[in-house]
């Protein structure tokens, strides 16, 4: 790490339980030594911050993670279920013109970042896509309705904005591991404005 600590696996948390914590060499009360996660940006104060985050959970194969979706789609009558494939990135915004990170939305109640791909998947395969919605109020205990969870993907979140007091990494990039996850409820409320429809026509470059 930036203190010149070999960096170790940590098991922050198991079974909902926090059992570790990511530590430089400034100690707390229960932690006295660094376990290699001291991290900052040239000027700014050492933590304890993650680097490579791995969510781990029981999960299911593609089709019996669908099987479960439907199953739980069934009692509201619907021919289709919602995916969201992608959020903004991890609540870039704007304040003042300076962009910030964030995992959190800050306008109204919401506690994720906007979906910006959605579609709607009908039982033959066939995807249609959803625009003009973001998520209702979101917390904690959303987790709670966490059904099952499907196959894992990464992704690097990096920002440049040094020191933001808005980011959980303080603008170092952070990699991420985790499943895609099937919650029993979650709401999508229509927004007024819906942004430039897109092209037609891919681009000529997306062969390339």
């Amino acid at each position: 790490d930036n203190e010149g600590i070999e960096g170790q696996k940590v098991d922050l948390v198991q079974d909902g339980l926090l059992r570790d914590m990511l530590m430089s060499r400034i100690p707390n009360l229960d932690i006295e030594v660094s376990n290699g996660h001291g991290r900052s940006l040239m000027g700014d104060p050492v933590r304890g911050m993650p680097s490579n985050m791995v969510v781990e959970a029981p999960h299911k194969s593609e089709k019996k993670f669908l099987r479960a979706a439907w199953a739980l789609a069934a009692p509201y009558d619907l021919d289709y279920l919602l995916v969201v494939r992608r959020l903004a990135d991890a609540a870039v915004a704007s304040k003042g013109g300076t962009k910030l990170f964030s995992f959190f939305d800050r306008r109204e109640s919401s506690g994720l970042s906007d979906p910006v791909e959605v579609v709607r998947l009908y039982p033959d395969g066939r995807e249609e896509g959803v625009r003009g919605y973001r998520f209702g109020h979101v917390d904690r205990r959303t987790l709670r309705d966490i059904a099952t969870a499907g196959q894992s993907e990464t992704r690097t979140f990096l920002h440049s904005h040094r020191g933001s007091s808005w980011s959980l990494t303080y603008g170092l990039p952070t990699t991420l591991t985790a499943p895609e996850v099937l919650i029993t409820e979650l709401e999508l409320v229509p927004i007024e404005e819906v942004g430039d429809k897109p092209p037609l026509l891919e681009s000529p470059l997306a062969e390339n």
